[in-house]
């Protein structure tokens, strides 16, 4: 066949369709999908099953090659009316799909009838579960924003915010009087409790400038370009995500377990101040694989001090093999309510360059094999 023939491909007319995709089980996984074609095809599912529509390609946007495993394959599922054109136009055998058609659906699918999904709700086999609603735009909830029709992870959001992330208990240090009299306090401005933003404070979309995606599963991608309004937000179904808001301010949720591994180093800087709320307790291993080699150091820049408060339980510091230094620069403070207990195996040395004032209301006891008083 030659080139001129008016049969050759792409010289024999452009045959166009709408139709309605009604499966998109591939068996050769190639992303190809059933079309039943308005005009083309009765709606008849006795006389023309959904099994015996032909497969139909997709064509795919220059963002996405095509070819060995490279960018991603179509999203359509069943329901979707799309626009394509035959590229056997004289059998209308190899559809070729173009795009969708969006719209406003006015009915719920029937999944016997054809050009509906055939797909049907769990709780209703009457009705197919695309589309999920009807009387609305098929643009998301979330570019439309709503007030009447909220998306799903907005509700999810506001209850997530409620019952974990309002009035969370923040690090208050209580201070008190050293044994020298010194007063000791913070200088860190601790407050009682702390929020993470609502919805309400970061979600201000506007229609059209909110890019949002969902897959059919409820994850949700938002690339929102709302004038002073612009955040881009990741969210997983379970409410796990990431949202970057216009101040800046970046959100994450974690509704279960998080898992950080570092093959090298991990480099943070805070240039404000931190706070860290744990309900649970707080481990922390040093120098785990190592032989001597890994320190836990902590250094306070000038001015700063360490507080270190325990409301009910004991503070304990135990080496195993090491010693355990003390070494003040000025005076060392020590303010005990109750006993001041202190075993020593081997011999306690106590060099005092100035005076040694001790001060008992009752009897001093020393006893030994030996005691001598130079």
């Amino acid at each position: 066949m030659a080139w001129y023939d008016k049969n050759f491909l792409g010289r024999n007319g452009f045959l166009w369709f709408n139709g309605v995709v009604e499966d998109r089980n591939d068996p050769q996984k190639a992303g190809r999908l059933r079309v039943r074609c308005l005009g083309y095809h009765t709606d008849n599912k006795e006389l023309l099953p959904t099994a015996d529509l032909p497969w139909a390609q997709c064509v795919l946007p220059t963002t996405s090659p095509g070819i060995s495993g490279l960018g991603g394959h179509s999203f359509i599922v069943e329901g979707s009316w799309v626009f394509g054109y035959f590229r056997d136009a004289e059998e209308c055998q190899e559809p070729v799909i173009l795009g969708t058609l969006p719209g406003k659906p006015s009915e719920y699918g029937k999944p016997s009838s054809g050009f509906f999904d055939p797909n049907a709700r769990e709780d209703d086999e009457n009705k197919s579960v695309y589309p999920r609603e009807i009387n609305e735009p098929d643009v998301n909830r979330l570019a439309v924003n709503n007030t009447d029709l909220r998306h799903p992870s907005l509700l999810d959001r506001g209850m997530w915010r409620t019952e974990y992330g309002f009035n969370i208990p923040q690090a208050s240090f209580d201070g008190g009087t050293a044994a020298g009299g010194d007063t000791i306090s913070s200088s860190v401005p601790f407050s009682s409790s702390w929020e993470m933003p609502s919805e309400a404070d970061t979600y201000k979309a506007v229609y059209p400038y909110n890019h949002a995606w969902e897959s059919e599963r409820g994850h949700v991608f938002e690339i929102d370009d709302t004038l002073n309004e612009e955040r881009i937000h990741v969210r997983h179904r379970t409410g796990t995500s990431t949202e970057m808001v216009q101040s800046g301010d970046r959100i994450e949720t974690t509704s279960r377990n998080k898992y950080n591994v570092v093959q090298s180093s991990d480099y943070s800087v805070i240039h404000g101040f931190k706070y860290e709320t744990i309900n649970g307790g707080y481990r922390l291993y040093i120098n785990a694989d190592t032989e001597g080699t890994g320190n836990f150091d902590i250094v306070i820049g000038d001015g700063g001090s360490v507080n270190i408060q325990v409301n009910t339980g004991d503070a304990n510091i135990i080496t195993q093999t090491g010693n355990i230094n003390l070494n003040a620069a000025n005076n060392f403070n020590v303010k005990v309510g109750g006993d001041f207990n202190m075993q020593v195996k081997g011999n306690r040395d106590i060099i005092v360059n100035g005076t040694t004032n001790d001060v008992t209301e009752k009897e001093v006891q020393f006893r030994g094999k030996r005691i001598d008083l130079n």
